[in-house]
């Protein structure tokens, strides 16, 4: 497995817009789960934690990507 080390300079394009999706899908979530349950969630509350949630998904992907990647 990779160290977690991912030089942010060389992202493509397509990795940044999978960022911005992930995030939008978090909060999508979020907020989705925060109706289902009853539970009053603030809309920003709910960006941030959506968006924490996303951004990690993504990093996950990168690395795991990277470590891929230098394994062939």
């Amino acid at each position: 497995m990779a160290d977690g080390n991912v030089d942010l300079s060389k992202l493509t394009m397509v990795e940044i817009l999978l960022l911005v999706a992930f995030a939008i899908m978090g909060t999508a979530i979020v907020s989705g789960l925060g109706i289902v349950a009853g539970i009053q969630l603030d809309g920003l509350v709910a960006a941030v934690i959506g968006a924490v949630i996303g951004m990690t998904a993504w990093w996950f992907y990168v690395v795991k990507r990277k470590a891929d990647h230098h394994a062939r």
